[in-house]
């Protein structure tokens, strides 16, 4: 009887990760995306900031052809009690902000021309320059928004209280278009607020409608200065109350003046218009949502208050005079000759409150 030779064999092992060798993977995967992913942040909000950039580039550019074709820069209109007007014209006449008299050089001349060919008689209601004027304030321009801090939409404006010249009937809307950018001020002294405060009658009943009146507030005031040629007269900047400020009237150099900026505003309020500088809309005259300032001078002391650059900062009501944005270490700000530069937020607030002022006689080097 032959013997016969039995092999055992054990079970072969099937290929595949342990428990533990699935966790150090997934770790090193997790452990990778947290290092790459400062890095993916950065580079979209470097994205973001050139696509800011750009679009200060065409607001200035718009303002540059402005001072082409009218003679002067945008004006800043009539105060935050006003909207833009398109049977008004571009000088002094027109109660719409810098913001308004820029739509037609940059391609948005629909948007202001609605309600044009409206006007009545003083005091005349009129529906169809009141609908137009309404839709222009709640029209959201892609243009004037940082894609950094807020989609382009409309948004609560709890401030937006609007009237015209000629008593149309433009009730407060409770949403508007904003503008994540402002004209340069300079720095306004004691005068520039008295004059902007003896505006505000105006918008009283007894007023309204009085084209008379409101055209002539400078002088039923006497605000020395404030005739329609220099501007105020008593803001430094190139945009303020019904200002016309030509290039020629920058003697510091357009290359070394302010134009225009991007606004420091409160992160905690971005959408629901509690901010004092964005609770109102693009489309009205002069007030923190559409100017800014680098310093401010007490006229009867000589005292400066110099507001220098800020990030948007969670918490801090007391932004709406500065500049600023929502970017790290830097904003954009345009120059009165069309050029954008990156400033840092840590400039010196002596250099940041010259570059604002057109005509004090100190020249700075255009890298600052």
């Amino acid at each position: 009887m032959s013997s016969q030779l039995i092999e055992f064999r054990t079970p072969g092992r099937r290929a595949g990760f342990t428990l533990v060798e699935l966790l150090v993977v997934i770790t090193i995967i997790a452990i990778l995306i947290a290092l790459l992913l400062p890095a993916v942040q950065a580079a979209r909000e470097a994205a973001r900031k050139l696509q800011c950039a750009n679009k200060l580039k065409q607001i200035a550019q718009a303002c540059l052809n402005h001072e082409s074709a009218q003679g002067h820069l945008p004006s800043g209109g009539w105060g935050n009690y006003w909207a833009g007007d398109p049977d008004r014209g571009y000088d002094h006449k027109q109660p719409g902000g810098w913001l308004y008299n820029i739509l037609p050089y940059m391609e948005r001349e629909a948007i202001h021309d609605l309600g044009k060919n409206g006007n009545g008689t003083n005091g005349d209601t009129n529906p169809d320059k009141a609908q137009g004027i309404l839709q222009a304030i709640t029209t959201a321009v892609y243009d004037f928004y940082c894609p950094s801090r807020r989609q382009v939409n409309i948004y609560r404006s709890p401030a937006c209280v609007y009237r015209n010249l000629s008593n149309a009937g433009v009730s407060q809307p409770t949403h508007s278009g904003q503008s994540d950018y402002a004209g340069n001020g300079g720095s306004p002294s004691e005068i520039y607020y008295y004059s902007s405060r003896a505006l505000d009658s105006f918008n009283q009943p007894s007023y309204m409608g009085s084209i008379t009146m409101v055209d002539n507030w400078d002088k039923q005031y006497n605000i020395i200065g404030a005739t329609w040629k220099g501007g105020c007269g008593r803001c430094s900047g190139v945009i303020c109350f019904r200002s016309a400020f030509r290039l020629r009237d920058i003697t510091d150099g357009t290359s070394y003046t302010y134009l225009a900026g991007e606004k420091a505003m409160n992160p905690d309020y971005y959408l629901d218009g509690r901010d004092i500088g964005s609770d109102q809309s693009w489309d009205h005259g002069m007030d923190y949502d559409v100017v800014r300032f680098t310093q401010y001078i007490h006229e009867e002391y000589g005292t400066p208050i110099y507001y220098p650059p800020m990030q948007d900062q969670p918490g801090n009501p007391n932004l709406y005079e500065f500049f600023g944005s929502a970017h790290p270490i830097s904003m954009n700000m345009a120059r009165c000759d069309g050029s954008v530069d990156t400033i840092s937020y840590s400039i010196d607030k002596v250099v940041h409150a010259c570059l604002g002022r057109r005509n004090d006689g100190k020249i700075l080097a255009a890298g600052q």
